[in-house]
């Protein structure tokens, strides 16, 4: 087998000798030395520089450079410095979406209980909307927010695991992000509520298509062209005090793409537009059947299906639509009690006359 000649003293080894009181040193390339006697020992030379046991250094001076290949050196193993290991943000966040989804769940089985007490006389479509208007409602904006930031943060990121075959590590690209896509519809429920108050009757219209079209976009972008990681390699080793500290850099590896990041933010607000824009054009004098009211969150009265609980111009709402959007309600005897958590004020109202009186109880 012919090698090429830009192989030649690619990687020798050094060994010093006298012969005859004098000092030799001897040198013995190991690229060209495959092929021939000293082949054998050739490739363990290397194999063991592929597995970290020994290293290959480079010195340069004015006249030439030698590329010379270490002794074998023991590799270490020792557990990672947890103190050196960033894990404060995605502790944080990830108790945050615990919380949301623990109040999700709680809110989701007082919901259920009202059902099953009420014996299914409640507004089924209404229940299609739980997670826009309980999202809102018992958690707030900036939660939610945050639990849509973590999904883009997610989704731009290339999920990678180190594996080992013989003593040599190398990395798995892992193509599994695109499952979260659906978290980045907390960001649309998040831009549906602040432009109701500009589309305002339209916004019905549209929240169940802007949510699948966003989670599909999400999921098939990611799906059919994953962040890929990029790295660099630049061996780079500073002396700190000689023959005892050393400071190596041997490159860099980065999984995280800002530009995918801010892309899955367009696309979820161009989607958003787009869709509004398009049902404005087709049903440009839109209306709800639900007039403005205090008792429901403000894109409630946008999202819920009004039709067939309004009579005499009068709506009336189910104990599960109505906890869904801030009222917990308990009927004791002939009194209802309703504490509206968005407002935190407590009411009574009293079911036992034929006309309904409403009587403010506390407030705080």
């Amino acid at each position: 087998m012919t090698l090429p000649a830009q192989w030649k003293d690619l990687v020798i080894i050094l060994q010093y000798s006298k012969n005859n009181n004098t000092n030799v040193l001897l040198q013995i390339d190991l690229v060209t030395q495959l092929t021939d006697s000293f082949g054998l020992f050739s490739w363990l030379y290397l194999i063991e520089w592929i597995q970290g046991v020994r290293e290959v250094v480079n010195f340069q001076d004015e006249h030439n450079d030698i590329a010379t290949i270490s002794g074998r050196t023991a590799l270490l193993t020792q557990t990672v410095n947890s103190l050196e290991v960033p894990l404060n943000v995605a502790y944080y966040a990830r108790c945050i979406l615990l919380y949301i989804t623990g109040v999700m769940f709680l809110v989701g089985a007082l919901v259920i209980s009202h059902i099953i007490s009420s014996k299914g006389k409640m507004g089924g479509a209404n229940m299609f909307v739980i997670n826009r208007v309980v999202g809102l409602v018992w958690i707030g904006r900036p939660l939610p927010l945050l639990r849509s930031i973590t999904a883009l943060c997610l989704l731009s990121t290339a999920s990678m695991n180190l594996a080992q075959i013989n003593g040599i590590f190398y990395f798995v690209i892992m193509d599994d992000s695109w499952y979260v896509a659906g978290e980045i519809t907390w960001l649309v429920f998040i831009l549906s509520d602040g432009f109701s108050l500009i589309t305002k009757n339209h916004t019905g219209l549209y929240a169940t298509k802007r949510c699948v079209l966003v989670w599909a976009a999400a999921a098939l972008w990611c799906f059919i062209h994953p962040v890929q990681p990029t790295t660099t390699l630049h061996r780079n080793c500073i002396p700190i005090i000689v023959d005892f500290h050393i400071f190596c850099f041997s490159g860099t590896v980065a999984i995280g793409d800002y530009n995918r990041f801010i892309n899955l933010i367009v696309l979820a607000v161009a989607i958003v537009l787009v869709l509004y824009v398009t049902q404005r054009m087709r049903f440009p004098t839109a209306h709800v059947h639900l007039h403005n009211s205090f008792w429901l969150y403000g894109i409630a009265q946008y999202l819920f299906e009004a039709k067939d609980w309004i009579e005499n111009n009068v709506y009336y709402i189910d104990k599960a639509s109505a906890l869904i959007t801030g009222l917990i309600s308990l009927q004791i005897g002939y009194t209802i009690y309703m504490l509206d958590i968005k407002t935190w004020r407590l009411f009574s109202i009293e079911t036992s006359d034929e006309s309904v009186q409403i009587v403010q109880c506390n407030s705080t």
